[in-house]
């Protein structure tokens, strides 16, 4: 029983880390902050003996590891090693497969590492979104609730992201178009 409130204070740790780093503007926090959540969700899925999907997100923790400091010192091949990531997903679900289930894991991790792989932060939210709603339907289907609510809430908290801050472009575009047309009657 212990390792079951573990597992949802793993779970309730790395969604808070996870969602806000849908709210920060740098991209280096970004990653920090998913290394944070990652293994956090690890944890929480080792505690629970689900191998597979623990394996996964480790990975994805060196892959977020990997992408900070791809970002900070501006590696070159950056997206080339990507693809040595999702090689290693998918050698570990084979590795590791003990259902079709176990596929989910692997797609939704190749998802992420695509959308981490963009330059634009907004891009990458926006298409974080995908698999996001994929494993909220995963979870259910594996009766797994709590994870599938805490992705949801984290798909809720990554819509609201992206919200806020196309409204902040859009209202950033408003002003500069103001301020030309001011200038404009000045002249």
């Amino acid at each position: 029983m212990l390792y079951i409130i573990l597992a949802q204070v793993f779970g309730a740790v790395a969604l808070g880390l996870i969602c806000f780093s849908y709210f920060v503007k740098n991209k280096l926090k970004f990653f920090l902050l998913q290394i944070g959540g990652d293994l956090f969700y690890g944890l929480a899925y080792f505690v629970v003996d689900s191998r597979v999907a623990g394996l996964i997100t480790l990975l994805s923790t060196c892959r977020c590891v990997y992408l900070y400091f791809a970002e900070k010192y501006n590696f070159k091949y950056k997206n080339h090693c990507l693809i040595v990531f999702i090689l290693g997903y998918i050698s570990l679900g084979i590795a590791f497969w003990t259902s079709w289930v176990d596929i989910v894991p692997i797609i939704t991790a190749s998802m992420f590492t695509i959308a981490y792989a963009c330059k634009n932060l907004q891009l990458l939210r926006s298409l974080s979104l995908i698999p996001n709603i994929v494993l909220i339907v995963f979870n259910i289907y594996s009766f797994a609730f709590v994870s599938s609510i805490l992705d949801l809430i984290e798909t809720i908290v990554l819509i609201v992201a992206i919200i806020k801050f196309s409204r902040k472009k859009h209202d950033n575009a408003k002003d500069i178009e103001l301020s030309s047309t001011k200038i404009d009657k000045i002249k």
